[in-house]
């Protein structure tokens, strides 16, 4: 199984439903070849608590940096985090960890956790090549017009399932705007 490094490009609030999206990018490091995105879709409290880990230090711990220190103290180290799996809109992570003799350790989280673990401790991030394929969108800024954003859309059919309903139903960049997406962070 192909792991991808990432990072966290952005991290965005839906305006509906107290929904977020955790946008991760192909890292530069990366030797895949790929303009894809990888959009997660979170609890909006799970996304402010991502800003406050990639922001500025926090007056009292956060629960992510609580398991941090845990971690730490443990004399454990969070190697990496990974996407591991994703099913219908559901997504997996795993927190990779390793001890001081070498053994290693795989954590189930919750990506908004995994990601949020990532951020506070600086570890690399990464995703399946598999997942990536399945749940992976287009960078649609670099879209130019509708007709090139359907075609990119169609690119992303297989067989009879479209896979763009596990997030959203893109059609065009005017699509887009009418989803009255507001940053809430970007990250370069």
């Amino acid at each position: 199984m192909r792991k991808i490094k990432m990072h966290i490009e952005a991290v965005s609030s839906l305006n509906v439903q107290a929904l977020a999206l955790i946008l991760l990018a192909i890292h530069t490091e990366s030797s895949y070849e790929s303009s894809l995105k990888l959009p997660i879709k979170v609890g909006s409290g799970d996304a402010v608590m991502l800003c406050s880990q990639l922001g500025k230090q926090n007056m009292r711990p956060t629960t992510h940096t609580l398991l941090a220190n845990i971690i730490d103290e443990l004399g454990v180290e969070v190697e990496s985090v990974c996407i591991s799996k994703v099913e219908g809109s559901l997504f997996f992570a795993d927190i990779n960890l390793m001890n001081a003799e070498g053994k290693q350790y795989q954590i189930d989280a919750r990506p908004s956790d995994a990601l949020s673990l990532a951020a506070t401790t600086h570890c690399p991030i990464y995703c399946t090549e598999e997942v990536l394929l399945q749940a992976g969108m287009p960078d649609f800024r670099d879209i130019k017009d509708s007709v090139e954003c359907d075609e990119a859309l169609s690119d992303l059919v297989d067989g009879e399932s479209v896979r763009l309903k596990n997030i959203m139903n893109f059609r065009s960049k005017r699509c887009l705007k009418s989803l009255n997406v507001r940053w809430i962070s970007s990250i370069n």
